[in-house]
């Protein structure tokens, strides 16, 4: 069975503790594991930009 594999991370971008470096850089690291599993990542600035069905 082929599922494919759809992600969308959330970035509010006046968030005060997503823009620290650490949390940037731990973000960069899970989007990268991500991806090299195969998993299809798209940012978004607000919940409401995800689809219904996604994550």
């Amino acid at each position: 069975m082929n599922q494919s594999k759809n992600l969308r991370l959330v970035q509010p971008p006046r968030d005060a503790v997503a823009a620290q470096p650490p949390v940037r850089w731990a973000i960069g690291e899970l989007a990268g594991s991500l991806v090299r599993h195969g998993v299809t990542l798209r940012s978004c600035q607000d919940i409401a930009q995800t689809p219904g069905g996604g994550i």
